[in-house]
């Protein structure tokens, strides 16, 4: 047994990214924690949320989606990947953005937004790293 023979579950591409399955994971623990719960609702919706920040590039799964590939190709066009998607900014514009999923559902509305936050965050571990303050 050796690391070489362990083969990815998936591409991952030029040196120092994050495979999506770390990013929901670091999402997932890291909400259930600061949340103190362990409802698969909103612990599911911060892994999803955590792939959000991914819409920056077309070879995403999340860039891929219906109406999200249109969105990733516009925002891929004119900003290198994990500049914008991956800021303080856009998660503020984000947070205020689903200001009113408070008065509906408040802890999703935490969830989301967090899980949004630690997903870019996680790339900060990479080598490439992100514009945090872009």
């Amino acid at each position: 047994f050796s690391a070489d023979s362990i083969q990815p579950t998936q591409k991952i591409g030029e040196v120092g990214q994050m495979m999506n399955s770390t990013q929901a994971v670091f999402a997932t623990a890291i909400t259930s924690l600061a949340m103190g719960t362990a409802n698969p609702v909103l612990l599911g919706a911060a892994a999803i949320a955590s792939q959000l920040p991914d819409l920056d590039t077309s070879s995403s799964w999340v860039g891929r989606l219906p109406l999200l590939n249109l969105i990733s190709s516009w925002i891929e066009k004119r900003y290198p990947h994990r500049t914008l998607t991956h800021s303080f900014l856009f998660s503020l514009l984000l947070l205020l953005a689903t200001i009113p999923l408070v008065l509906v559902n408040q802890p999703l509305w935490i969830a989301l937004n967090l899980g949004y936050f630690l997903g870019w965050y996680a790339d900060n571990f990479t080598k490439q790293g992100v514009c945090a303050f872009f």
